[in-house]
């Protein structure tokens, strides 16, 4: 534990808001292994956490193109143009990074199952929504690399997890048919 601070000791000796790190460590550093609760407190692992803030200053001075390049290079791409890339669904309980398209917004989430999610999103939206492109990334980062496309392609962003459809043109793959409106199950 000598890389461990308590959460409140951090947010006192960075000058932060204590609260706002509590939050920031429910939500992105505890599902990455950079925090964890022992003894009723909130302990931060302050190397890694310095160590992904080191990468986010990084990636201000890539463009936000360079960045969702520099994104989706870290993940395997394994589902796109309507078929799994080594021909088969990814094993039940792998988190996915999903990019879907509906009309002239795209969305990007993750997933255990992109498939279901895709089916749960349609039942309340009377326009299609149909797959773009769907990576796995490491289990512990899939909320990290989700979390990055977003701020990535924030002038895009329309609301929450929604972007305009210009942002596929970040995506270094080419044109799907599911851009096209061909809605092939996928899980198939």
């Amino acid at each position: 534990m000598d890389n461990m601070i308590e959460s409140e000791a951090f947010a006192k000796e960075r000058g932060l808001d204590h609260i706002e790190v509590m939050e920031q460590a429910a939500s992105v550093w505890k599902p990455m292994g950079m925090a964890h609760v022992a003894r009723g407190r909130l302990w931060l692992d302050v190397e890694k956490i310095d160590q992904w803030n080191a990468e986010i200053k990084a990636a201000v001075n890539r463009t936000p193109k360079e960045e969702v390049e520099h994104i989706l290079s870290s993940m395997e791409l394994v589902w796109f143009d309507n078929v799994w890339t080594d021909g088969q669904p990814p094993l039940i309980g792998e988190q996915l990074v999903y990019v879907v398209c509906c009309e002239d917004y795209i969305k990007i989430g993750i997933a255990v199952n992109p498939g279901q999610r895709i089916r749960d999103m349609q039942v309340g939206n009377p326009f299609g929504i149909y797959p773009h492109s769907i990576w796995r990334a490491d289990k512990l980062f899939a909320n990290d690399m989700e979390w990055k496309l977003h701020a990535a392609l924030k002038e895009f962003r329309v609301r929450g997890e929604w972007f305009r459809k210009e942002a596929l043109d970040y995506f270094t793959t080419p044109q799907t048919t599911a851009q096209t409106g061909d809605s092939k199950d996928i899980n198939q």
